[in-house]
């Protein structure tokens, strides 16, 4: 059974804290792409991209974004049925704005 379709900003990444970050329900769409932009003023972060099959954890690695250049965008694609996406810092962003989003069954 597939899902409807859905994008939503990550607001964890708004505050640029390290944390257990913001956990977004995908609802075990059959596919999700992530993306982690840092902003033009940024030097410095990193982001990591997890899933779960439930919003509560364990949590499981899909994928690291680490800042290498102003205005450099990361895409995390998840081809499998997962419950729940959270990015979170793992080291906070230097500078700028970092935006995030989650897209379900691109």
């Amino acid at each position: 059974m597939d899902r409807q379709a859905f994008s939503a900003p990550v607001p964890s990444l708004v505050a640029a804290t390290t944390g257990t970050g913001t956990v977004v329900p995908v609802n075990h769409c059959s596919k999700t792409l992530s993306t982690v932009k840092f902003g033009a003023g940024t030097s410095a972060g990193i982001v990591v991209v997890e899933s779960s099959d439930t919003p509560g954890g364990p949590w499981i690695l899909q994928g690291t974004a680490t800042w290498a250049a102003a205005s450099t965008e990361f895409e995390f694609k998840i081809d499998h049925r997962v419950g729940a996406i959270r990015h979170r810092f793992t080291t906070n962003a230097v500078g700028g704005v970092v935006d995030s989003n989650v897209q379900g069954d691109i």
